[in-house]
């Protein structure tokens, strides 16, 4: 296996919006993302990462499918504090019925990967994961687009 890296020029660069509400998970992510040569975006909300979806030009989305915030009307919760990503799923489909989403969870109360997949999403990722596997699928994923 090659340790080849996969850069963006200043031309081209990939945007991802990555959407967590863990704080260190997103500190995480744009370090290792940005060091691959990519612009992130980051959402502790599915609100925030829906506004940000709306007013970007975004390339590929990292999304936490379960999201420990009071149930708004009309979203998908798993127990009575948690959120589930579908929502944000279904909103980057409107705007981009191509645009990759590729999921991640620790959550494992329910078969999150397969619901994932079957929205609709390009791969799945349970937490914890090998952050240098993840990042170059990420840009893999952002170049075949």
């Amino acid at each position: 296996m090659s340790n080849q890296k996969f850069t963006f020029t200043e031309e081209k660069k990939g945007v991802v919006l990555v959407v967590d509400d863990d704080s260190q998970m997103l500190d995480l992510m744009r370090g290792v993302l940005e060091s691959e040569g990519l612009i992130v975006l980051t959402a502790e909300s599915p609100t925030a990462a829906v506004e940000l979806l709306h007013n970007n030009d975004v390339s590929l989305v990292l999304l936490d499918w379960v999201f420990n915030q009071p149930i708004a009307e009309g979203t998908i919760g798993v127990c009575p504090k948690t959120v589930t990503g579908e929502a944000i799923l279904l909103e980057c489909q409107k705007k981009d019925p191509w645009l990759p989403v590729v999921v991640m969870s620790g959550f494992d109360k329910m078969d999150v990967g397969s619901q994932a997949l079957l929205k609709g999403a390009i791969s799945f990722f349970y937490k914890p994961f090998a952050i240098g596997v993840l990042a170059k699928h990420i840009v893999l994923s952002i170049q075949r687009s």
